[in-house]
């Protein structure tokens, strides 16, 4: 990188080819739009959980363990991809708040305490996560939209708004 008072030492001519090689270097470059660097996350639940929309509040409730029960006598069981307990991910950061190391003891402070009586379930593949989501009662993830296909689960809306639309929240 070239500080700007050596800028006033280069030549006009050299100065001239520079600035022609960065505009080269940036037009080379793939153009992107905010739109192919976006990706949605869904939040499907089995087919047999009442909700249907949940709020970005309540859904951070779910995911850290304040609510345990759908209703009655349903109760909330969460999955996650493995490769959300990065540290970049959507999930720790958007919706945990915070970061992996932090999301454990914060699972097994909740764990001792008495507050939760298991910690979710980390699974490998998302097409794994599909099937335990599927065929299980009251479980909740969150995955790329990408990975839902023809799964047969519930897509819950976030705020009335569902993925693909207009103004939903769960995008990276």
């Amino acid at each position: 990188m070239i500080c700007c008072c050596r800028l006033r030492l280069l030549s006009r001519p050299v100065f001239t080819v520079l600035l022609v090689c960065a505009a080269i270097a940036v037009l080379a470059c793939p153009q992107r739009t905010l739109a192919q660097d976006e990706r949605e996350y869904a939040v499907v639940a089995s087919p047999g959980v009442p909700k249907r929309d949940l709020t970005l509040a309540e859904l951070r409730r779910l995911f850290q363990f304040n609510q345990q029960y759908w209703s009655g006598t349903l109760r909330v069981h969460i999955l996650i991809l493995e490769g959300d307990l990065k540290s970049d991910s959507f999930l720790l950061r958007e919706i945990y708040n915070r970061d992996e190391i932090s999301l454990r003891r914060y699972i097994l402070r909740r764990l001792y305490q008495g507050d939760i009586d298991r910690a979710p379930k980390v699974v490998a593949k998302p097409e794994i996560l599909l099937q335990y989501v599927e065929s299980g009662q009251g479980v909740v993830a969150i995955v790329p939209v990408s990975e839902v296909g023809d799964a047969q689960v519930q897509v819950l809306s976030i705020g009335g708004v569902r993925p693909g639309e207009p103004g939903y929240l769960l995008k990276d």
